[in-house]
């Protein structure tokens, strides 16, 4: 029978001065020389490597070392130093082919880290993960096999599958349990301090008891009794040096000690200020503070100046903030006391102070419905459990009455008895007892009809149905019926009764008259309201069509038309004279205009129907030939059909192009009948822009040696003249155009100038861009 060690490792992280001591490695560490760098093995293969750590993996691998093709890795721990969560990520990042890893020699900074180690490679089976196990783990797994054993026969050929419980049962027949404490781990938590003893054993019924000794007082004392646990929390009431030691007991007797010594800072308490947040109906209100003990509890204290009294605002409570609802309007001290765990009082204080309620009504509205008044006041508070109460004066009676009592809502309803002049009284009323009122005049009228309307708009065919609605308001509920009645010119009869709408089919040509009437108890008419209305038959003429060029070969159609109905139809057509040819521009629709693109220049024939309710269709065609114009003259025509003028001429002037077209015709249907070139204004003189009227025109006038011939006025001294001619002989000066270079005006060759002259008459838009 063979014996295996069971080893019972503690596992903690070093807070402070590698506060956890390894009494086991030290001893080690005796034996070895005094170089503090890693001890490095390599096998002869070079996949394999063994690894000394006295620091971190990370710090190996700074050194250079290549370790991307080792697929198995051997870890020993020394020198006090233990395996961490960044050794684990460090093997997860650079140990890529890894498929054995080696821990059995090693330490641990926490518990939290062995388990981080095992449960990455519970995940990962593909590596073997050869590690010393817990004493939690391995007492588990002895009991497991010893019941196995009392289930079954052991032979000789199993005796190494109870290796654990034989070697233990072994032990305690010949009382050899054995016990040594490696070290003490201890954990700085601020107030308090975790602390475990690292330990080996065979003996998984361990027991550890945990003193301390006050340097201060000379003092020893039990922090914690025999129990199994390794791990105590222990918090010294006061700050100082202590000595923390353990004792560790197997079940037969065995012993083994370890002592530490340690700084306790004691609680730490730092109030950094109070926090007031004025939230209008209260106060928010904290404390600042710094603290190594999570069990801090907060007290308030309130003390009002005015009465020279404190009172309890928050008893004790883990929260750093309070809410705080002053009564009054005055100066107060806020105390907060904190109270740490050992019981000790920090406080501080601030001054307040508190503005009072505040409360202003600022209007009341009104909103009329049917057969009641909804009413509401507008108001600014800063507090929020205001109360409001309504009331009515009656200016007929001189009487008060009340509408409601005390509530929280600043709206209400009213319905009011009769017709009349009244005032509404609103009182507001905080909860100090302020109160602020308001009042409004309010007039109360009869019964009103506040809609009638009649769908479709006169007129309409003898088939139609037209429909008819209506509303009212009677805010005193004196309507006993409502009707919608007609009036054929000989007699009343009634549509429908106490309906809000009706539908009515007339039947017969003629006018009508058609009511909406409110009516008492007793029958008779409230109010009435009234709609003529007219049954004709359907009827279209078709006056002419209009042709507005809106770009190359782009036309916009309209029909000039006459009738009754509103939802007459249209169908465009054109006729090819050149082909012989009928096209369709569009189907039948509702619209009176479309836009035809037309496919070529030449003479075109341009149709349109009309076809009006009872089926009657009408047509009308023109001649239209279509010419293809420039770009720029395109975009000028364009632009031109912006603009109208009181004359059947309108005249463009594009200084960009430097071009002058005439236009004939009327706004949105102008045709070009000249386009020339121009010398408009030069840059340092330019031509004046925007919408002018041709003026004043003469023969001639002279400027220096020139002399220009033909000029026509369109603003101030600006003019469409002639180019420049010599006023001592007639020869030309100047005949230079289409680019800038006049003083201001509009030069043209003589011929263009003098047509202006001849054919454009004043009044004429000139519009200059």
């Amino acid at each position: 029978m063979w014996k295996r060690k069971v080893v019972a490792m503690l596992l903690g992280i070093c807070m402070t001065s590698q506060l956890c001591v390894n009494a086991f490695a030290l001893e080690n560490d005796k034996n070895s020389n005094a170089n503090v760098e890693m001890n490095v093995s390599l096998a002869e293969q070079n996949s394999i490597l063994e690894l000394e750590l006295k620091s971190s993996i990370s710090q190996y691998l700074e050194e250079g070392a290549d370790v991307s093709g080792i697929e198995e890795l051997i870890l020993n721990t020394s020198n006090g130093y233990q395996l961490t969560l960044s050794d684990l990520e460090c093997l997860k990042t650079n140990f890529v082919k890894l498929n054995q890893l080696d821990v059995k020699e090693c330490q641990f900074d926490s518990k939290d880290t062995y388990d981080a180690f095992w449960s990455y490679f519970e995940k990962h089976k593909e590596i073997n993960y050869l590690y010393t196990e817990t004493a939690e783990s391995i007492d588990a797994e002895a009991k497991s096999e010893e019941k196995e054993n009392q289930e079954g026969d052991i032979g000789e050929d199993n005796t190494a599958n109870v290796g654990v419980n034989s070697s233990a049962a072994e032990a305690q027949e010949q009382n050899q349990f054995n016990i040594k404490i490696n070290g003490i781990c201890l954990l700085d938590k601020g107030s308090y301090a975790e602390v475990g003893a690292a330990y080996e054993s065979n003996d998984s019924n361990v027991e550890f008891r945990w003193m301390q000794y006050d340097l201060q007082k000379n003092t020893w004392s039990i922090v914690s009794d025999w129990n199994k646990g390794n791990w105590i929390t222990w918090k010294p009431k006061t700050a100082g040096d202590y000595w923390i030691y353990v004792e560790a007991k197997t079940t037969d007797g065995n012993t083994d000690t370890s002592v530490y010594g340690y700084h306790y800072a004691g609680i730490k308490v730092e109030l950094n200020g109070i926090c007031l947040l004025n939230r209008g109906t209260h106060f928010d209100v904290g404390v600042a503070y710094n603290s190594n003990d999570p069990e801090l509890k907060f007290r308030w204290k309130v003390y009002d100046l005015q009465k020279k009294t404190w009172s309890l605002l928050q008893k004790e409570t883990t929260g750093n903030w309070t809410s705080w609802y002053p009564e009054d309007k005055g100066s107060y001290w806020l105390l907060v006391e904190v109270i740490d765990s050992n019981g000790e009082v920090h406080t501080s204080v601030t001054a307040a102070y508190y503005e009072g309620i505040k409360l202003a009504l600022n209007g009341i509205c009104t909103i009329e419905n049917t057969d009641h008044v909804d009413a509401g006041v507008a108001y600014n508070t800063n507090d929020a459990n205001v109360q409001f109460q309504w009331k009515l004066y009656d200016l007929a009676e001189k009487k008060w009455s009340d509408i409601t009592g005390w509530t929280t809502g600043n709206w209400m309803s009213w319905y009011p008895e009769k017709a009349g002049d009244y005032w509404l009284y609103v009182q507001a009323r905080t909860r100090t007892g302020k109160t602020e009122s308001q009042v409004m005049g309010y007039r109360v009228g009869e019964a009103k009809i506040t809609n009638f309307t009649v769908n479709p708009e006169s007129p309409a065919w003898t088939d139609s149905t037209i429909k008819l609605q209506g509303n009212y308001r009677d805010l005193i509920r004196s309507v006993a019926s409502s009707r919608f009645l007609v009036y054929d010119g000989h007699n009343w009869s009634e549509i429908a009764k106490d309906v809000q709408s009706a539908d009515w089919t007339p039947g017969i040509i003629g006018s009508y008259l058609l009511c909406y009437e409110l009516d008492d108890s007793n029958g008779n008419a409230i109010t009435q309201t009234f709609r003529g209305y007219s049954i004709e038959n359907p009827y279209i003429n078709i006056n002419n069509i209009n042709v507005n060029q809106a770009g190359s070969m782009r036309y916009n159609l309209s029909v000039s038309s006459e009738t009754n109905d509103k939802n007459a139809q249209y169908k465009w057509m054109y006729y090819d004279i050149a082909t012989g040819q009928w096209h369709d521009i569009s189907g039948w629709s509702n619209s009176k205009s479309i836009t035809w693109n037309a496919p070529k220049e030449g003479a075109f024939w341009l149709h349109v129907k009309a076809k009006i309710h009872d089926g009657t269709i009408k047509d009308y065609t023109i001649g239209y030939t279509v010419q293809k114009y420039a770009a720029d003259l395109n975009a000028m025509l364009a632009y031109a059909n912006l603009y109208s003028s009181s004359t059947p001429y309108i005249l463009m002037v594009n200084r960009s192009t430097h071009k002058v077209g005439i236009f004939q015709g009327w706004k949105g249907n102008w045709t070009p009948i000249n386009y020339w070139d121009c010398g408009d204004g030069a840059p340092s003189t330019p031509t004046v822009t925007g919408v002018f009227t041709v003026k004043s025109r003469g023969y001639y006038f002279d400027s220096g040696n020139a002399r220009c011939y033909w000029y026509t006025q369109f603003y101030g001294n600006y003019l469409f003249h002639s180019v420049l001619y010599s006023k001592y002989n007639g020869s030309l000066l100047d005949g230079r155009v289409g680019m800038a270079l006049s003083h201001g005006c509009v030069r043209l060759k003589i011929e263009n100038a003098k047509w202006i002259y001849d054919n454009i008459p004043s009044g004429s838009t000139v519009v200059v861009y």
